[in-house]
């Protein structure tokens, strides 16, 4: 009689898919930040102004031992292992580099802090060595070495005639409310014209189909001003109110990017007025539109 054979070690059926690894940690909105190129070095350098998630203790005690330089700049250096650095940085970090040419991987080779004369702002840059050949403007910069293929990308704009009729009449109408209420009687003697809006196509949630720029002048009874705000349109004709440019600005779209490869566009803005610059990032929490300071200084 034959010996019953020993079954083979139990083994998931071939057909059973194998579940996903638990989600990494989101790229956005935390990880990121902006890097801009300095024109006369040709060299990248991170502005850190958002420390949100970063523990600034060390670089706290580090400018607290520098004495009250309220009423003049200061610039600190930082020496590898300097104690000074917040907590998690140091000299050969991995960073990403993301421009309208792509994706980068960089090294940290220094840091530096700043406070800017008549700001208050801190403000805590790293070094990420020379730009490659035709690079310029501004980079969105990553903490360690992302697996990503994103880049920088600036679509040509439509005005609101192309999008569908009486796209600028609701343009209009949802952003003149959003205003400050002692400007709205000024801004509606003022003719918002198809020249003065702007359209970009994105990957965008909830039916959103493009993120619309306007930027107008208007005359008060003082002085003319400018007229300016993000919003976005929809598939079905409708409007949604985004912001408006800080303190009676220009908000002026820069480029979209698709930072973590979920298939939906963040998208980055300069916001200027008179006395200050920032540029912004619009991202998505649950379909929902929110901004993230990534660079800049204001009084």
């Amino acid at each position: 009689m034959t010996a019953p054979a020993t079954p083979d070690p139990l083994a998931p059926p071939a057909n059973v898919a194998t579940p996903d690894p638990p989600p990494a940690t989101p790229l956005v909105p935390l990880a990121v930040y902006a890097a801009a190129l300095d024109p006369e070095t040709r060299a990248w350098a991170v502005d850190i102004i958002n420390f949100e998630a970063i523990d600034t203790g060390p670089l706290d005690r580090r400018l607290a031992a520098l004495g009250d330089r309220e009423d003049s700049p200061f610039i600190d250096r930082f020496a590898p292992g300097d104690a000074g650095l917040p907590v998690g940085f140091a000299h050969g970090d991995p960073w990403t580099l993301v421009t309208l040419a792509g994706a980068e991987q960089r090294i940290a080779a220094g840091f530096g802090a700043s406070v800017p004369g008549g700001s208050a702002a801190l403000h805590f840059k790293v070094d990420l060595g020379p730009a490659q050949p035709g690079a310029k403007g501004w980079a969105i910069a990553l903490r360690g070495h992302a697996a990503t293929t994103a880049k920088l990308v600036a679509p040509k704009p439509l005005a609101p005639a192309a999008l569908a009729p009486g796209a600028l009449g609701r343009i209009v109408e949802a952003l003149v409310p959003k205003l400050d209420e002692d400007l709205r009687p000024h801004v509606r003697k003022t003719t918002i014209a198809e020249k003065h809006v702007k359209l970009f196509p994105g990957r965008f949630p909830g039916g959103r189909s493009h993120v619309a720029f306007v930027h107008a002048m208007a005359k008060s009874d003082e002085d003319d001003f400018e007229v300016s705000g993000v919003l976005f349109t929809r598939t079905d004709g409708a409007v949604e109110f985004f912001a408006v440019a800080d303190v009676l600005g220009a908000a002026t779209f820069f480029a979209l990017v698709d930072i973590d490869g979920d298939g939906l566009d963040e998208v980055l803005y300069e916001d200027q007025y008179h006395e200050g610059w920032y540029l912004q990032m619009i991202h998505w929490n649950g379909g929902k539109p929110e901004s993230r300071t990534l660079m800049g200084d204001g009084v």
